[in-house]
């Protein structure tokens, strides 16, 4: 079953994500950076003039010992603070350990280079995070903040907050629609790209329904607000895309993991080759105690602290602008790890809009009899079986006829009339729960049977076929690396069937009630669990499909983003219909998960190299320090790639 759905829970303290760093004011932000930028000048002012000929051996120690402490002040105080906290082994106490060490073995000029270098490192590090974080904030402010209204003395400018929905509003060519509405005049093309991910312009026209974020790109429209800002699609966009900002995936744990249990054990090796080397060898202290600083720095962890989360935050970030919603980094892990795609059939891989090709009456039963029963029997239902054979009828009973409604879900519809008479209208199994007995075999076509007052009275045969985007999408699902694409569905063998052979699935599960479903689910979840792992994820329309969706590892809701069930039980919400969208967030999670294996495999690769360097004496400290800092600007430059995946 399913892991990701609880990821939510508070977290301690100190499980907060990087991201938290940011959220002080910007004034605050910037004058801590120019405090620091300050005492790097006075540092740098320091160290030259240690280098002034003629100085005293005492002055020149003074001025580089000053050099070090002001270059090295925030670092001490954040050590400080995290040894109180602690956290004995973050990156700067390291980097303390190393900058006082290095004094006591007479390296003054390495010990202010080692914290002057840290210091700049950190600084473009901070910057780099923080603009990343700039950067995708721009990228989810989706809506506009403000909207015009027309008032007797002309246009009126007022918050978008302000206006309720039945309220009208102007949005004129170029600006950005504030709220969800539907157009009640004017004409204008309109552009969805920022929730769709569709480049296509929508030609909007009075009765069209506008939301949130997109652009009006020609003409001037007024639009009468459905829902207020706080509800707009654009704003629960953000919520969703905001909720998973502090969200871990396994990339990420991986790395917090990997930093936590080898940064101490470095620390411990360091501590060897420092004491015991030298002794067993007998050779110099200094020296290696010098190069087990080396080692000491190297293991600092801040490539991957900095660069991982950012991974998935700007994933996430970047997918929203393809209308793909991932809510947790959970489900980008899961979704990468997907070997099977399971799909829904009516409305999913076919168009979900059926037609009546046949209306088959039981002997003795006339065509317009069969056509009131079955008219009175799919009456309320907004079962698209239901809405056709409604819209072929033409007619719609009075409610007060009926008595009451069953649905009964994977089988059909149970109606009572008001006079007492009952009717069934669904599929064979209902027939058979109902002990109606009929002769009439089972059609290659979707079918509804009618039964009134316990006796057949004939089916109903409708026509759907697949999707004209249903093969492509299967096609780019096996492309990126889905072993089996397999199809649930309630209707019979022969109605799927069809479907199933033009779109090249791998497996298709016919006549299943809700329950079956779910132990297909479970079957391939065993499966994958026995043979390499791997996970299930199930695509519906996230309506009728909720207990399917909560029970895949992954479930998507494809275009039910207005479903309040869908958004609660999906891990990933395609906010259109577009079946290409599926294989596009499979292919968005592997890039995800790509770059944080890369952002966890270089940094190794270059710390391995160092300590290699290192031990062997060819390298300084102050050398070190910097490949680290230049390792983790490149992780972090590599993470926000994610954003234009």
């Amino acid at each position: 079953m399913k892991t990701n759905k609880r990821t939510d829970a508070p977290r301690r303290p100190s499980d907060a994500p990087e991201s938290r760093r940011y959220s002080r004011s910007p004034a605050s932000d910037r004058t801590r950076r120019l405090f620091r930028i300050f005492l790097l000048v006075i540092a740098a002012v320091l160290y030259a003039l240690s280098y002034v000929p003629g100085l005293p051996a005492a002055v020149r120690i003074i001025l580089e010992v000053a050099a070090f402490l002001a270059a090295g002040f925030d670092i001490f105080r954040k050590a400080a603070a995290g040894i109180l906290s602690g956290d004995y082994f973050s990156a700067n106490v390291l980097m303390t350990v190393a900058g006082i060490c290095a004094l006591c073995i007479n390296q003054p000029h390495e010990s202010v280079l080692i914290m002057f270098i840290a210091q700049l490192g950190n600084l473009l590090q901070d910057k780099a995070v923080a603009s990343s974080h700039t950067v995708i904030e721009r990228h989810l402010k989706l809506s506009a903040e403000s909207v015009r209204i027309q008032t007797p003395d002309g246009l009126k400018t007022v918050p978008a907050e302000s206006i309720r929905p039945g309220e009208t509003f102007m949005v004129f060519a170029g600006e950005r629609i504030a709220l969800d509405g539907v157009v009640r005049s004017g004409t204008s093309e309109i552009d969805t790209s920022n929730l769709t991910g569709d480049a296509q312009p929508l030609n909007a026209g009075p009765g069209c329904r506008v939301q949130a974020g997109w652009i009006n790109i020609t003409g001037a429209i007024s639009v009468r607000a459905t829902h207020s800002a706080a509800d707009s699609a654009a704003s629960r966009v953000a919520q969703l895309v905001g909720g998973a900002k502090g969200s871990k995936g396994s990339a990420d744990s991986l790395a917090a993991k990997f930093s936590r249990n080898y940064t101490p054990v470095v620390f411990a090796l360091a501590l060897v080759i420092a004491v015991f080397v030298p002794l067993v060898f007998k050779q110099s202290y200094s020296i290696w105690i010098h190069r087990a600083l080396v080692l000491l720095v190297v293991s600092c962890p801040c490539a991957f602290v900095a660069s991982v989360p950012l991974c998935y935050l700007a994933g996430i970030s970047g997918a929203s602008r393809h209308g793909i919603l991932f809510k947790n980094a959970a489900a980008v892990d899961q979704l990468s790890k997907t070997r099977c795609a399971a799909f829904g059939k009516t409305g999913i891989l076919t168009g979900g809009r059926f037609s009546v090709s046949e209306v088959r009456p039981a002997p003795g039963v006339s065509k317009r009899h069969l056509l009131t029963f079955a008219v009175y029997a799919e009456a309320g239902c907004a079962h698209p079986l239901a809405q056709a054979i409604l819209d072929y009828a033409g007619v719609r009973p009075e409610s007060d006829l009926i008595a009451s409604a069953e649905d009964v879900r994977g089988r059909g519809r149970l109606v009572t009339l008001a006079s007492g008479q009952r009717i069934a209208a669904g599929n064979v199994v209902l027939m058979r729960e109902q002990g109606i007995r009929h002769e009439i075999e089972q059609p290659a076509a979707a079918a509804v049977h009618i039964a009134a007052a316990g006796r057949y009275c004939g089916c109903i045969l409708l026509e759907d076929t697949a999707r004209e985007d249903a093969r492509d999408a299967v096609e780019a699902l096996y492309d990126q690396g889905i072993d089996k694409c397999i199809m649930l569905t309630g209707d019979s063998k022969e109605e799927s069937a069809p479907v199933a052979a033009s779109l090249n699935l791998s497996e298709v599960f016919s006549g299943c009630l809700p329950a079956e479903k779910l132990r297909v689910i479970e079957t391939y979840q065993r499966s994958f669990r026995k043979h390499g792992g791997g996970t299930v994820a199930y695509i519906g329309d996230g309506v009728s499909d909720v207990p399917e969706i909560t029970a895949a590892d992954v479930g998507v809701a494809l275009g039910a983003f207005d479903s309040e069930p869908a958004v609660s039980a999906a891990d990933v919400v395609i906010t259109t219909r577009d079946l290409k969208k599926v294989p596009e967030a499979v292919r968005l999670a592997n890039s995800v998960s790509l770059i944080c294996a890369e952002n966890i495999v270089f940094p190794i690769v270059v710390k391995l190299i160092l300590i290699i360097f290192g031990l062997s004496g060819m390298i300084m400290l102050w050398t070190a320090v910097l490949a680290d800092v230049v390792t983790s600007v490149l992780a972090i430059l590599n993470a926000m790639r994610c954003l234009k995946k």
